[in-house]
């Protein structure tokens, strides 16, 4: 069945007189070939050879197959391709009391599975039950905060981001905050986790809740001292700095460059015009720029360069990354090559580190 997913990709024609057997499929002892049957279903569903309401009653009698089961980790984990199927395919999600079931049976003490657990709050979530019923799910959950375990963390941060912040936050005064006050104090302080992706998932949590609270927090990290110190310290700040940026900019191109102008700004301010750019740095933002969307590649670098072509007030990290989207933008962007060249020219009294990026893009501006 997985070849001929993989054949059907070019020819789609190849499963139509296989959807019988297929369906068939779905009901096998075997839960190595009901995946496989789950995975070409798929396929057939989004190449519209079958509609996804006419599984419904399969996926539903897989999963009560799979939940009898539970004891043995193939069939668990079966069980949860099934309910995500169900919730890619937007069908009636399980009874409310299946779903409850399900979600204990993921958090035990000692036992948690983060993928099962995360399947059953998202369809916990999508189903028609009472809100009170959807916040209720996180005091299911709520003993992972606590956990001196960062994955255990990361898995309450999770599930805590797939809900509406309405139902747990507060937010709302017909729904009653799930979470005491020490507990969002908790939330807070992951903030200045040491591990990236917990930090990631926690900004995005309060992004949620107020956009607000996360201007305040780059407002306040942006005016610490700390960008006042050398070395690999400085550039772990900066990259902690553009962190909250994307997050904050989401695929707003023109946005994230205005964030991103305020950060180089105060990096290459007053008293330390002569340090060399962080290459972390400058990885960091160039990457990030090149896997954005066209558009947001498009608006944030006319909004960078239009600093250089306006002969702005820019340091020696500013130049570098700007220099390096003239290379591969200038085709695109709306700015005119000899206003950018004039830019760059008035940049040649930097110091002599950034001269040799700067003299090396008024000689390629200068073929346009």
């Amino acid at each position: 069945m997985l070849a001929l997913r993989a054949l059907s990709k070019e020819q789609p024609d190849l499963v139509n007189p296989v959807i019988p057997k297929v369906r068939k499929r779905l009901q096998d002892p075997d839960p190595a070939v009901v995946s496989a049957a789950l995975l070409i279903s798929k396929s057939m569903v989004d190449s519209a050879r079958i509609s996804a309401s006419s599984l419904s009653a399969e996926l539903s009698q897989l999963l009560l197959s799979c939940w009898k089961s539970r004891s043995e980790l193939s069939h668990v984990a079966l069980m949860t391709r099934v309910m995500m199927v169900i919730r890619l395919f937007c069908l009636p999600p399980p009874e409310q009391k299946m779903l409850n079931k399900v979600l204990r049976f993921s958090v035990r003490p000692g036992a948690i599975l983060p993928a099962l657990l995360l399947e059953s709050i998202l369809l916990l979530s999508s189903s028609n039950v009472p809100q009170s019923t959807n916040s209720g799910s996180v005091a299911h959950i709520r003993h992972l905060l606590t956990s001196d375990n960062p994955n255990e963390q990361y898995i309450f941060l999770c599930v805590l981001e797939s809900l509406d912040p309405r139902l747990w936050a507060g937010t709302v005064p017909e729904i009653p905050a799930v979470l005491d006050g020490w507990e969002v104090e908790r939330i807070m302080q992951s903030l200045d986790s040491r591990d990236g992706l917990i930090r990631s998932k926690t900004l995005k949590i309060l992004r949620q809740v107020d956009i607000n609270i996360l201007e305040s927090y780059f407002s306040r990290l942006l005016d610490s001292q700390s960008l006042a110190i050398d070395g690999d310290a400085q550039a772990e700040y900066v990259l902690r700095l553009l962190q909250v940026v994307e997050i904050l900019a989401g695929e707003d191109g023109e946005l994230y460059s205005l964030y991103l102008k305020k950060i180089l700004q105060s990096l290459d301010g007053k008293g330390r015009e002569t340090l060399r750019p962080h290459h972390e740095v400058v990885e960091r933002i160039l990457v990030y720029i090149r896997n954005a969307k066209s558009a947001f590649r498009i608006a944030c670098t006319t909004v960078l360069l239009t600093l250089i072509a306006e002969q702005g007030d820019i340091g020696s990290t500013f130049v570098v990354i700007s220099a390096a989207l003239v290379c591969e933008y200038i085709h695109v962007i709306s700015l005119a090559p000899s206003s950018l060249l004039r830019g760059f020219a008035s940049l040649l009294t930097m110091p002599s580190g950034t001269k040799i990026y700067i003299k090396l893009h008024l000689i390629f501006l200068t073929d346009f």
